[in-house]
């Protein structure tokens, strides 16, 4: 498939709309300490653009490290990328492990999870 027939960003209305995106926030970290946020800054011109461009939120989704099925222990936790990204934002950004209608949200991908295997549109109820 050519890229020439995929929509950009810039040409989609994301007004009023629950945007989900799928970002690579797995970034280093030592002692629950993000070492470099290089991935996280990269999102951060799209989820702007969402956001500034009348989103009615946008749900991110993304996973730290590899659990390999174990439940999400706190070494996984995307809960310190939530904070480096409310700083880079410069907005609240709310840390749930399940998906609300909130504002802007980072949110760990279900796959993580051993016992859960659900559709997106299940779990958005759309």
């Amino acid at each position: 498939m050519s890229l020439s027939n995929k929509l950009t960003l810039d040409k989609v209305d994301v007004k009023g709309k629950r945007v989900v995106m799928r970002v690579d926030f797995n970034v280093p970290m030592k002692d629950k300490q993000i070492t470099n946020n290089q991935r996280i800054k990269a999102a951060v011109p799209t989820i702007k653009h969402c956001l500034d461009h009348g989103a009615k939120s946008v749900v991110l989704m993304s996973h730290l490290g590899r659990p390999d099925g174990n439940p999400m222990p706190e070494k996984y936790s995307l809960e310190p990328v939530a904070a480096e990204l409310k700083t880079l934002l410069g907005r609240d950004v709310t840390f749930l492990k399940d998906c609300v209608d909130s504002g802007c949200l980072l949110w760990t991908t279900p796959y993580i999870h051993v016992h859960t295997s659900v559709s997106i549109e299940h779990i958005l109820n759309i």
